[in-house]
């Protein structure tokens, strides 16, 4: 995935909206298939949508990254903004067709994580867990604690 999927994906509202219909009969065999073909339903979403409604009214994202395996976790919160419409457009232009079909192109928003507080978290067996913070002051990051 690229960044701007990532973004993308990260600045979703969580159990927000409208579900559409599911047809657990119609599944297609591959994970990755189905995740593109719900991908593609919320990129169809346009700039009047609900998430973006909602981030315009406030900008406060979070995002967890989970690796189970290795007992680690990054935690970021911060804001959004939304990109210049040449920005948008380029985006917009960037996708496959098939992610653009019925999609206008000026509904169509970018929007940008802006972060301002991580911790990196390395669980332990004896639950002495690390947590490294770094916050943003303007420009330059400086760590919690240090």
């Amino acid at each position: 995935m690229t960044d701007q999927t990532g973004a993308h994906l990260r600045a979703l509202p969580s159990l927000a909206g409208q579900a559409p219909a599911l047809d657990l009969a119609a599944l297609p065999p591959d994970p990755v298939e189905l995740f593109l073909n719900w991908l593609a339903q919320a990129d169809a979403s346009t700039i009047r949508s609900a998430k973006a409604s909602q981030l315009a009214a406030s900008p406060h994202v979070a995002l967890t990254f989970w690796w189970q395996p290795l007992v680690r976790s990054v935690r970021v919160r911060g804001t959004v903004v939304q990109a210049s419409r040449q920005e948008s457009r380029a985006d917009f232009a960037a996708r496959s067709a098939a992610a653009r079909q019925g999609v206008d192109a000026d509904d169509w928003a970018l929007w940008h994580g802006v972060p301002s507080w991580v911790e990196f978290w390395q669980g332990s067996e004896d639950r002495r867990h690390v947590r490294i913070v770094f916050v943003r002051d303007g420009a330059t990051w400086h760590q919690e604690g240090a």
